[in-house]
């Protein structure tokens, strides 16, 4: 080998060595989120605030080493999030990523971060596959998935009365696997759906599908969508009267975000599940007022998960005594969930966190007690009811053990 060859060689190691020690200096954690898109009013700047706010209340070090918080957009893309991911865990030092509103680029992540053996926390998802087909001992789901929320709603309804369901859907592979979960409890309970319609992604005129929902005879009309459409599709319903005629509407997914900027006039009367309710509590309350005053809006579910998801970390870097991502997570998971947004959850071997969820109703300007008191718990849904148990996990991790 010639002396350049060397020299370079040493250089090279020397690079090595000296970034290593760089990303050793810290425990670093990656808030990857959508920042400018329609994910970004429960997501975005609001997940790093929550990130900061779990950092400052841990006391801002693990294992003699500040907490650093980074974070990045995004946008949506799957390709996008991998590379980030891919760069934040191989040359930054990244130690864990959270957030990641968006299913596709939590799954593009997730097997980056199984690829690299680093963690990721997922709170802005709600795919299912992350804790089943495409499980990973290096992923938790934090916030809820697909079937919490189906079953939370489909059940809790038909029993309160709304048997019968006109689902309108995003004409989707997600939106599909949703409104095939819905039907499935539905029929268990003794529900029946009387019709549906699937509309493209991007929508701008529902009348005719509400219509359709409205004439349909149906108790309940579902709507399966996400962010601008689903903001849409409520909006026109307010406009032809359908909850103050007497049918019910429930989503898959809402948020007090959502809700102050569409209006409570057009959301009243409207059902979900929800993680996340501001003022259930004193504790839920004081949180919520020092958000506010660091993101300027209230947080979303997504956002108050992001904050435990953190918390929950740190916590598990202290007990393990080491950042190191199998004893981190071994240490989670043998750890109860007991903070602001939980208490008494529980990661189960295939990294879903099960705790309680509450279906709601948002309420009338008339019921509201004090400004962005949108949120009327129908009923408390206990976490071992919502969650599908382990035993009938489809995760391969654990069926192989």
């Amino acid at each position: 080998m010639g002396r350049n060859c060397i020299l370079s060689a040493a250089a090279a190691a020397l690079l090595l060595t000296t970034i290593t020690a760089a990303a050793n200096d810290s425990v670093k954690i990656g808030v990857l989120t959508d920042m400018s898109g329609q994910n970004s009013n429960f997501g975005g700047r609001g997940s790093v605030v929550a990130a900061e706010m779990a950092v400052e209340d841990f006391g801002g070090t693990a294992l003699g080493k500040p907490v650093e918080i980074v974070s990045a957009d995004h946008r949506n893309k799957p390709d996008v999030g991998a590379s980030i991911a891919r760069q934040w865990f191989e040359s930054e030092g990244v130690d864990l990523i959270v957030d990641i509103p968006s299913s596709a680029v939590a799954l593009a992540v997730a097997s980056i971060a199984k690829e690299t053996h680093k963690l990721v926390f997922v709170s802005g998802s709600s795919t299912s596959r992350l804790v089943e087909e495409d499980c990973s001992p290096y992923t938790a789901h934090w916030t809820y998935d697909s079937y919490a929320l189906a079953k939370g709603v489909a059940t809790s309804l038909v029993k309160e009365g709304a048997k019968k369901w006109y689902f309108i859907t995003a004409d989707y592979a997600a939106g599909h696997g949703i409104e095939k979960a819905f039907k499935d409890f539905l029929t268990e309970e003794g529900g029946q759906v009387v019709g549906g319609v699937r509309h493209p992604v991007g929508s701008t005129d529902f009348t005719s599908y509400l219509l359709q929902g409205q004439s349909s005879g149906a108790d309940i009309i579902g709507i399966i969508n996400f962010g601008e459409d689903t903001v849409n599709t409520l909006k026109q319903a307010s406009e032809f009267g359908i909850a103050d005629a007497g049918q019910k509407m429930a989503v898959f997914f809402m948020s007090d975000p959502q809700i102050n900027a569409a209006g409570i006039d057009v959301m009243k009367g409207l059902t979900f599940v929800t993680s996340f309710v501001w003022n259930q509590n004193e504790e839920t309350r004081a949180w919520t007022e020092r958000f506010k005053k660091r993101a300027g809006q209230m947080p979303s579910d997504f956002q108050a998960s992001v904050y435990s998801a953190t918390l929950s970390y740190l916590k598990g870097v202290k007990s393990a005594g080491s950042d190191d991502p199998k004893a981190v997570m071994a240490a989670v998971k043998a750890a109860p969930v007991d903070d602001m947004y939980a208490h008494g959850g529980k990661i189960l071997p295939n990294g879903l966190h099960v705790h309680d969820l509450q279906l709601v109703e948002v309420k009338t300007r008339d019921e509201q007690a004090e400004e962005g008191d949108n949120m009327k718990i129908i009923t408390s849904i206990p976490g071992t009811t919502a969650f599908r148990p382990i035993e009938q996990t489809a995760c391969a991790l654990i069926k192989a053990n």
